[in-house]
């Protein structure tokens, strides 16, 4: 198995159609998904983001095999009128998480964003997860916010 990953921004339709996406999917909610949430992703919503421009994705991939996706939303603060991205997931395959895969990964989402006029980008990440650990060692991340979840339903 090839560990050598490349990086390139793909399609909602890339993603949902490669032939490992209901197994990367299912290990990405296992790990990092709300349980609070439906399980199940909503492909149509994704697909009308980025048709918008709104919603843009990354792929990891080791030769023509996606191992891993970043994805992220831009919007504009009203406050300060300027384009933010904020990430919406960022996932490895656990086989594929060696070396700097995943900070190559975060770069990848980062330049990302940048390209697509993004100022600034927020990192949301499970409290205690590894991301969490890695992005409080890293001294281009700043620590802003702490988010919590309130079930409505």
């Amino acid at each position: 198995m090839e560990k050598v990953l490349t990086f390139r921004p793909v399609t909602v339709a890339e993603v949902f159609s490669a032939p490992d996406a209901d197994m990367l999917i299912s290990e990405y909610m296992a790990e990092s998904g709300n349980p609070f949430l439906p399980q199940k992703p909503n492909v149509e919503y994704y697909r009308k983001a980025e048709e918008s421009g709104a919603f843009r994705v990354i792929g990891a991939f080791s030769g023509e095999r996606l191992v891993g996706f970043g994805s992220f939303v831009l919007t504009v603060i009203p406050h300060y009128s300027t384009v933010t991205a904020s990430v919406e997931s960022v996932f490895l395959s656990k086989d594929f998480r060696l070396g700097a895969a995943g900070v190559r990964l975060i770069n990848a989402i980062s330049q990302a964003a940048k390209d697509s006029g993004a100022s600034g980008i927020y990192w949301g990440c499970r409290s205690g997860s590894r991301l969490e650990t890695l992005f409080a060692r890293v001294p281009r991340f700043t620590r802003m916010n702490t988010v919590f979840y309130e079930a409505l339903a």
